[in-house]
């Protein structure tokens, strides 16, 4: 059901607030606050994720990454 409305084009943040019976998930801890019961906090994915992706840019990677 959740996910099937996510792909179906519904917005996660409607689905979430409508599936967990909130409002505004999205704009408070977010979906992964929610699930993790505060202990991922959304700021904390975020730098992770954006810390992962910054890896194959490192210069001292470029070689892993196909761009030797």
């Amino acid at each position: 059901m959740f996910l099937g409305q996510v792909l179906g084009g519904r917005e996660l943040g409607a689905v979430a607030d409508e599936f967990l019976g909130r409002r505004a998930v999205g704009r408070r801890e977010g979906l992964v606050g929610v699930l993790t019961r505060g202990r991922v906090r959304r700021y904390d994915l975020n730098l992770a994720a954006v810390a992962m992706a910054l890896v194959p840019r490192l210069p001292y990677n470029r070689g892993l990454y196909g761009r030797g």
